[in-house]
């Protein structure tokens, strides 16, 4: 159990948010056991952020001011991405190019809110922002495929939610590494027993 990588875990109080991603609140009430004060710096955040995820989606699908959605990202994702490739467009985060997408909030809270943009129908894309010193900046990044099981409404790759992580080739290591301990132990016992 040890070795087994998990997609849970402790993180940031956030709010999901309902099927209606899209649709502005109608009650002032508090959603999904959460406070009123933590449902208000969630709405506040995502009022603050929705406008840069718009943005930074169409800039990516339409391939127009590349070099404002790089000042977007986050100081992890410069280190994956190099400027002079992203201005020239290539080996960007989203793949699809030539149409405006959907922006839907998949949670929010208030330092970090994930949305999920919905392109040509069957191509998902999963931005979160984290608000670091001050600015909000794109922490997470990850194109997928709708089908008839994922949508926009429950599109939740590893790593988009938070306290959730990537999977890492320690983690596949680690996990290989511990397969062959059991199959040397079996095979240690079995010789034993049989001789």
């Amino acid at each position: 159990m040890i070795l087994v990588p998990s997609h849970g875990g402790s993180g940031q109080h956030v709010i999901p948010r309902a099927p209606a991603f899209g649709a502005e609140p109608t009650s002032t009430g508090a959603g999904f056991g959460s406070t009123p004060a933590e449902e208000l710096a969630a709405r506040r955040a995502e009022a603050a952020v929705r406008p840069l995820a718009r943005t930074f989606v169409d800039d990516l699908a339409l391939r127009r001011d590349l070099s404002y959605a790089y000042a977007l990202l986050g100081p992890d994702l410069r280190k994956r991405y190099a400027l002079g490739s992203w201005l020239q467009g290539r080996g960007l985060p989203l793949a699809e190019t030539g149409t405006e997408a959907s922006v839907s909030v998949a949670f929010s809270g208030a330092t970090t809110v994930g949305f999920v943009a919905d392109l040509d129908s069957d191509i998902l894309f999963a931005v979160r922002f984290d608000k670091r010193a001050d600015r909000w900046l794109v922490a997470y990044v990850r194109q997928g495929h709708a089908s008839t099981n994922i949508s926009a409404t429950n599109f939740a790759p590893a790593g988009f939610l938070p306290g959730s992580r990537h999977e890492t080739v320690w983690t596949w290591l680690a996990l290989i590494g511990g397969f062959v301990c059991v199959v040397g132990i079996a095979v240690l016992a079995e010789r034993r027993l049989s001789g």
